[in-house]
């Protein structure tokens, strides 16, 4: 059974985080993130380990969402067709390349480490 003054703990922590991002008007993210560096400072916190591409599939998305609404919407400023199917094309050439590059095998048959599979991984991410 995990400690529960712990699990009230950290509830707490959301309650307070939540309620000074709706009073500075700062997206949930970002201060959700800064509360998390702020709680993996104080000792004793039993640290969460998450994988880092959580943050763009989760957060990343909804900071950007809060921050086009927050724009006024202007015809000319809505993206043609053909920026559009660029943007498109372009996007799908890199989801798949990183794909490829991600499927690399970590070891080799041997035992060894891949070589130089974290340089294709970040060359192909950049």
């Amino acid at each position: 059974m995990p400690d529960t003054g712990l699990i009230l703990g950290l509830l707490a922590v959301v309650a307070v985080m939540a309620a000074i991002g709706r009073r500075t008007g700062l997206a949930g993210p970002i201060v959700f993130a800064l509360g998390g560096i702020g709680l993996a400072l104080v000792p004793g916190v039993p640290s969460i380990v998450r994988p880092p591409s959580l943050v763009l599939v989760v957060f990343l998305p909804r900071v950007t969402k809060r921050a086009r609404g927050a724009r006024r919407r202007c015809a000319e400023c809505e993206p043609t067709t053909p920026v559009l199917v660029v943007v498109s094309w372009a996007g799908m050439r890199g989801v798949i390349s990183l794909a490829v590059a991600l499927s690399l095998p970590q070891v080799t048959a041997g035992g060894r480490p891949f070589p130089g599979r974290d340089l294709i991984i970040f060359v192909t991410f950049a």
